[in-house]
């Protein structure tokens, strides 16, 4: 499975994406559910789900963050949902 975020056309992206598949199995298998796994710190960590959802981010659509977004992601750099537009 792909993690989120884990895009494996470079190299350190996919090695990294392995690190946190396993560390995300080695938790599942010591019985650990309702957590994500990151890296903080050059650490592996694993955080609460509920403190992960605890607020908000925003991201603004015109700075740099959003911009490798949609290229990492390949989607259009401004998406509009047919059903609000209409």
């Amino acid at each position: 499975r792909v993690e989120r975020g884990c895009f494996p056309r470079r190299r350190g992206r996919s090695i990294y994406c392995a690190r946190l598949g396993t560390n995300a199995v080695h938790a599942a298998m010591a019985g650990k559910s309702e957590m994500l796994i990151s890296l903080v710190h050059n650490y592996f960590v694993h955080i609460p789900m509920r403190m992960a959802v605890s607020r908000k981010n925003s991201i603004n659509p015109d700075k740099e963050l959003w911009r490798d977004v949609v290229e990492a992601t390949g989607q259009p750099r401004l998406m509009k949902n047919p059903v609000l537009s209409a």
